[in-house]
């Protein structure tokens, strides 16, 4: 679905671009290590990896992963607070899996893009809380630098059992 599609991008990313910075955010750290964490695990290729281990119980040890190539991946959740975004790294990539309730949380991850010519900030979400302030001060804003990309769960034919997709589609 979405959250490992973000993953994916996350991963192609740290083979094209050696030595890049890669955040992934999530709501909580039990949503990181169980979806977050426990995708970029199955989907790493483990012969990349110079420091970390993942464990279905308590996730990469100190939350990061760095491979062999110098990309660094870092796993972190909303609900630590807006500070543990704040800092001088120029990161490549955030995917912000679900939208941060609090916006500073969001305005510290643009921080660390803004000042990089390939930053980037990817949302992987539904609206679960309603049209907050993602909805519209990105998602409706027309900014030149937003860019939305939608779909829907009935598009999602081939990570979804046969009768779910047949139920949406009836």
């Amino acid at each position: 679905g979405k959250s490992t599609a973000q993953v994916l991008k996350a991963i192609k990313i740290g083979i094209q671009e050696p030595g890049s910075i890669i955040w992934l955010c999530s709501e909580t750290f039990d949503t990181s290590r169980g979806t977050q964490q426990r995708v970029f695990s199955e989907l790493c290729p483990p012969q990349f990896v110079a420091h970390g281990v993942y464990k279905p119980q308590s996730g990469y040890h100190d939350k990061t992963v760095v491979w062999h190539n110098g990309t660094e991946f870092h796993f972190m959740s909303y609900d630590a607070g807006f500070e543990v975004a704040q800092g001088a790294q120029k990161v490549r990539f955030i995917g912000l899996d679900e939208e941060p309730l609090d916006r500073q949380f969001y305005e510290e991850c643009f921080m660390r893009t803004a000042d990089n010519p390939r930053g980037q900030i990817a949302f992987s979400m539904t609206w679960l809380h309603g049209f907050t302030w993602a909805y519209h001060d990105l998602f409706m804003s027309g900014k030149p630098y937003v860019e939305v990309i939608q779909g829907e769960v009935g598009d999602n034919d081939a990570n979804l059992p046969p009768r779910t997709t047949d139920a949406l589609k009836a």
